[in-house]
């Protein structure tokens, strides 16, 4: 699983889903408007790994490689495992950042 990926949607080709990871801020995701810069394409660039938990697929920032997808309280984050934020708990982690992937529902 060598690859890369960005998700850009299908209304909206100039956005991508990007985390924001500097000191101090939050790390979820977020659909926003690519501005060009190196540091939009890194934070909305991922890793297929294999599944944390064992199952699935794990995506681990390009930027920020120790953290993965992670859904948490309704939410999609870049997590750690064990880290500061509340979505950094250990408690399900690898289950939470592993995914079932599947072929998109429309083309």
């Amino acid at each position: 699983m060598g690859s890369v990926f960005r998700s850009n949607g299908v209304r909206y080709t100039d956005r991508s889903l990007a985390h924001h990871r500097s000191p101090g801020t939050e790390s979820g995701l977020r659909r926003q408007p690519m501005d060009g810069t190196a540091r939009f394409r890194a934070d909305a660039t991922f890793c297929p790994r294999t599944g944390r938990s064992g199952t699935g697929t794990s995506f681990a920032s390009y930027n920020y490689p120790t953290r993965y997808l992670r859904h948490y309280d309704h939410s999609v984050y870049t997590a750690s495992d064990g880290g500061s934020n509340a979505w950094d708990s250990g408690t399900s982690w690898s289950d939470d950042v592993s995914w079932a992937v599947s072929p998109p529902w429309a083309p």
